[in-house]
Order: C-alpha cells, then structure tokens, then sequence
C-alpha cells in the first residue's frame, strides 16, 4: 500500500530570487562541470545546494540553504498541497511529446512490496547524498515514480489544476508548468488511488535509498512514525499515460591492451552478423528490442541477437531477452567485467550519443562499444515484479525532473 500524500513546499520566492528558469538545474547525477559553472553563475541557483563545492561542502550547503531561507529566497508554503507538474518537449521526430505527473510527499520504505528497484545501486553516490541530508534536513530533489493506472484516473485531477499554472519555467528546450492542488476532497480522491498502486522508481534510485538510510538514523533517535522524516520529496508520473519516452544508455569497454577484446569468441557466428553502417544498426535496434550492437574500433558494427537465444536458459523472462542484462550478466562478466568489482572502477564508460562513443573508439580510448535499444516500459515493469534488478544507468527517463522546483523539510512538520 503506497502512503502518498500532500505535503507543505518549501519553494523560491520569485520576487526576491528571480526567474525560475534561471533557478533550476539538471539532477545532480547528470551535471558536468561546466555545466556546475555555468549554473552557479546565478547566486541562489539549486545546483549550490544539489553539487556544493568547497573544504566542506555538505556544511556549505546546509550554511547557504539556512541563509537563502532567512533571507525568504527560500519560503514555506501555508498549505499542504499536491503539486502537478506537465513538461512538454521535442520528439524525435519533431513531435512536441506531454509527460504529466505529480510531486507528493511519499512514507518510505525498502523497495520490495509497494515500491519496486529497477536498477542496482552502489555505496559512494548513496553515502554522498545521505551527507547532504543529515547535512541539510531537506529532500532537495524528487526521486522519479512511477505508477499504473490503465483508467487515467488521475489525468483530469491534475488538468484541472494547471489551467492555472502557479510557476513556469524552461530548462533544456523543456517547458515546465507546476501548479497546485489544495482541495481537500481532491486529494482524498488521489490518496485512495494511490493506495492501491505498486510504484517503481524510475529515476533516482541513490536519492530513494538515501532517504531510507536517513529515516532510519532518525528513527533511532524519535519515535514518532509520522515525523517528516519518515516520508520523501517524490515525482509520480503514470505509465500508462502516452508521452513516455525511455532513452538507452550505451556502454564502451575502457582500453586495457587488447586483453577484453575477444568478444566474437563468445558470440556463436549465427547471432552475429555484420552491419553497413550505424544508421542501418540504429534502425534495426529500432525495430528489434531483443538485439544489441558491437562497435568496434575499425568501425566494424555487427548486430548481435536475438539475445533470448544467447542468455542462459535458467535466466528467468524478461531477463532472457533483456540485452542490457545479457551484456553485463553474460559477455561482459565472460571477458572478465563485473560491476561492483572495485578493481574494475572505470572499465565502463556510458555515452547517451552514438557520435559520443564513435569518437571515443576513434580515439583510442575504447576497446569496443555497445549500443542498445530503447528499453520498454512493460519489460521494466515485469522485471522488477520478479525481483530482479538491471545493471546501473539501463535507462533514461526523458526528460529529467528538474531540481529546484520544490523542496520538502525533513524536520519541520
């Protein structure tokens, strides 16, 4: 049973801190540093607080957050509300796609029974952020969730409230508009659906886990099970509402003197056939979910799949027919790669762009280059049902939720 609920913002005085736009930033996790300084140009932009530097830049962010809230860059709002929140932005093929969602306080809990893990998580990004809580006391970005409801249920609620948008703004090329939803019978109507849903975390799985980890050091210290701390700052959105897009993230194999590149061995020749060039692999990644592509430093790119074939029959479906799953659990674990394996830190590198990663092997800095589909909502969906999970970054929730549009306190009520 998901416990969602609205919550009391803690959000930008506009007038004092000025234009929203110029206020919020990427996650944290997808910031690069030029991108930090070109952010941080703005005094009370949010990537001071998600990605502070500094000595000591927990502390920092703690000292810069207490001063932008005294000085009421930073207000409380009066009333506990939902938040909806519609971001529109360009589709690949020109198209202008729609993602609506909500931002909710939500009581957590170890993924396992209402909210479901898909990705694998590692103990640095979890120790980081949860420095910045016990530091701060302050959800400062929103974990992305996900929630089904075949009905659309939720859709006309969250309409409704944005004909009034309370706060726009555009980061990316995407437009965003948030608006409010106060009514107390309204919010008892998306409390009860919400009740009934298993929620999956899409995005922020580090963010999630550090809430818990933060929950339970409070816990130990105040008994009192609906402290704030007990809940987190979260986004949901419905997957079965159009206007999803699911972006792959592909790998290349980091140089090591040619010791990892004997792939073709552990692939039989019937499930690996050459291909022209990278527009006829794309495409056929397109049509093809269960294949993979191999790149390598000649520019040799050949289709591997269906991958169904060469997972192990022990594997249980969807895993089976995953490749992103197959490359790590089955070639790269083969040629010597497993993550999590301290001693290999670093052997692979993730690119959003194919150019990216062909100038990378161009280079010389990469062995060989992996390129994957775009991965299905329903097969995420059906593998964290069974309980596993998939390697680190295998999806791209497109667009981003922006941080810095709304805060949630974890010590005051």
């Amino acid at each position: 049973m998901a416990d969602v609920r609205p919550f009391r913002a803690l959000r930008y005085h506009l007038e004092r801190a000025g234009n929203l736009s110029e206020l919020i930033s990427p996650p944290y996790d997808v910031i690069g540093p030029e991108e930090r300084a070109r952010l941080a140009s703005h005094p009370y932009n949010v990537v001071h607080l998600i990605l502070p530097q500094g000595p000591d830049p927990y502390e920092k962010a703690r000292e810069r957050l207490q001063s932008w809230i005294s000085a009421q860059v930073l207000v409380r709002e009066a009333e506990e509300a939902f938040y909806p929140c519609e971001q529109r932005f360009a589709l690949p093929d020109g198209q202008v796609g729609r993602r609506l969602g909500f931002f909710a306080r939500l009581r957590l809990e170890p993924p396992g029974r209402s909210v479901l893990a898909h990705e694998q998580t590692f103990s640095g990004p979890r120790q980081d952020r949860l420095a910045l809580l016990r530091a701060t006391e302050t959800a400062l970005e929103a974990p992305f969730l996900l929630y089904e409801d075949a009905e659309h249920s939720l859709e006309p609620l969250l309409e409704e409230a944005l004909q009034e948008a309370c706060w726009e703004a555009e980061l990316g090329g995407v437009q965003h508009r948030l608006g409010r939803i106060r009514d107390p019978g309204t919010i008892r109507r998306i409390e009860a659906l919400l009740r009934s849903c298993v929620l999956i975390i899409a995005d922020g799985h580090h963010r999630y886990e550090s809430l818990l980890a933060y929950r339970e050091e409070q816990a130990r210290q105040r008994r009192d099970p609906e402290a704030p701390f007990h809940f987190g700052l979260v986004y949901l959105s419905n997957a079965r509402a159009p206007g999803f897009l699911v972006l792959p993230t592909h790998r290349g194999l980091v140089c090591t003197g040619g010791r990892r590149a004997n792939w073709r061995e552990q692939v039989p020749d019937p499930f690996r056939k050459p291909i022209a060039d990278l527009a006829e692999g794309l495409l056929r990644l397109e049509q093809d979910p269960e294949g993979m592509l191999v790149w390598e430093p000649d520019g040799s790119i050949f289709y591997v799949g269906p991958i169904s074939a060469l997972a192990p029959a022990d594997w249980p479906e969807p895993a089976r027919s995953m490749p992103v799953v197959w490359l790590h659990e089955g070639l790269l674990a083969a040629l010597g790669i497993r993550e999590g394996n301290s001693e290999q830190s670093g052997a692979v590198r993730y690119y959003r762009d194919p150019e990216a990663l062909r100038h990378a092997l161009r280079a010389g800095e990469l062995e060989l280059g992996f390129l994957l589909p775009p991965p299905r909502i329903e097969s995420i969906r059906d593998l964290c049902l069974s309980g596993r999970r998939l390697p680190q970054k295998s999806t791209y929730f497109y667009p981003k939720i922006p941080s810095g549009l709304l805060f949630y306190s974890l010590s005051d009520p």
